[in-house]
């Protein structure tokens, strides 16, 4: 719309990007939190318009944009983010894809499921305690094997 002045235009703006705060985590606390800062700049907003309805914005619409945005300054958001969440799920999801392998039922050395499998000699353990197994016998991975320093 071209009716509208550059004042009421960075007004409008002002208010939508106080009213714009990200969505919290699925998290009690952080929805609570957010919660109380959405209540916060809503009351912040309905107190600006009413003043500018009023005719009280003495100080001019520009003054009316700058006080609300400099108030959500003072007031950021706190709480832990859905994509905060996302991106901490993600990357935790990715390190433990790629930086510890699933614990599993064979020979980390020739991956033989047949056994006699045996924790492997040198005590090597997953992250979740479970021992990294070995054959006991006649591993397929020969002198490389875990058996190889018996």
């Amino acid at each position: 719309m071209s009716d509208l002045s550059g004042s009421v235009r960075n007004l409008l703006a002002a208010i939508a990007d106080v009213l714009d705060v990200p969505d919290p985590a699925l998290d009690r606390a952080d929805e609570s939190a957010h919660r109380f800062l959405v209540d916060e700049r809503i009351q912040l907003v309905r107190g600006i318009v009413g003043d500018v309805l009023a005719g009280k914005a003495i100080n001019g619409l520009g003054w009316e944009a700058d006080y609300l945005r400099r108030r959500a300054t003072a007031r950021p958001v706190t709480y832990r983010t859905l994509d905060q969440a996302v991106d901490e799920a993600q990357v935790s999801t990715a390190s433990a894809l790629v930086a510890e392998p699933v614990p599993r039922s064979a020979c980390e050395a020739c991956g033989s499921t047949r056994g006699p499998l045996a924790p492997d000699p040198s005590g090597a353990r997953y992250t979740s305690g479970e021992p990294v197994l070995a054959c006991a016998t006649g591993c397929a991975a020969g002198a490389d094997g875990p058996e190889a320093g018996e």
